[in-house]
């Protein structure tokens, strides 16, 4: 099982624009970043596993990871059957934040004119 949705192309425009408008208009908010990545994460508390996205371009290359976050409280609770990290794709397991999360990506994707998520 992928720990994270990992997804790469080319572009000769600059993303943080299209990016950080993105990220206001989830609700996402900027965790942490580099000199050419940035990390968001929307969701807070016990109740609300996070999902997570990471951009990161390199000249004309840009990576965007997203993933939900499970807190080690939680993990701990079910004796670790829980991973720490889990992608976007399809699955039984926390099926609604994985979905929304998926479905956010997929908006970034489109204003950035990629192809949507392949969950087959």
């Amino acid at each position: 099982m992928a720990k994270r949705s990992i997804l790469r192309f080319d572009t000769n425009d600059d993303v943080w624009p299209i990016v950080e408008s993105w990220a206001r208009e989830r609700g996402y908010r900027e965790k942490t970043r580099g000199e050419n990545w940035r990390r968001y994460q929307q969701g807070y508390g016990m109740l609300v596993l996070p999902k997570m996205v990471e951009v990161r371009q390199d000249g004309a290359t840009v990576e965007i990871q997203g993933w939900i976050r499970n807190f080690l409280l939680n993990r701990i609770m079910v004796l670790f059957l829980m991973p720490a990290e889990m992608d976007l794709g399809k699955g039984f397991l926390w099926t609604i934040p994985r979905s929304t999360a998926r479905r956010d990506v997929n908006i970034l994707l489109e204003k950035l004119g990629q192809p949507h998520i392949d969950t087959r």
